[in-house]
C-alpha cells in the first residue's frame, strides 16, 4: 500500500517520508508516513558555537540553511532559519 504499516491517514500539508517507484501507470509514491519535527531556540551566541559544520542555502525555504554533513551523519535534516529575532530558531 501507499501507507506506511499501521499508518492510518497522511493528511494534506503534512511533511512525509515516501519510497517512489516506477510502474505502468508512472511514478507513484509508498510507504508513506509522517515525518516528526522538533523546533528549538538558541542564543546566537551558543547556536555559532554548536553549528561548526558549512550552512547551504535551501532552494525552497529561501529563508532558512541546512546542513547536508549534519543530515549525512545523522540521517535527520538540521534547519537554521534568518528570520530577525533575538535568538536562532532551529529545526531537527
Amino acid at each position: 500500500g501507499d501507507l506506511a504499516e499501521g499508518q492510518a491517514a497522511v493528511k494534506e500539508g503534512w511533511i512525509v517520508d515516501f519510497v517512489v517507484y516506477q510502474d505502468e501507470d508512472g511514478l507513484g509514491a509508498e510507504d508513506c508516513r509522517p515525518r516528526s519535527v522538533l523546533r528549538m531556540a538558541l542564543p546566537h551566541g551558543e547556536a555559532r558555537r554548536r553549528l561548526t559544520d558549512s550552512p547551504q542555502c535551501s532552494e525552497y525555504l529561501t529563508d532558512s540553511e541546512y546542513y547536508p554533513a549534519f543530515e549525512r551523519e545523522h540521517g535527520a535534516v538540521l534547519r537554521k532559519y534568518a528570520w530577525p529575532l533575538p535568538f536562532v530558531l532551529l529545526e531537527l
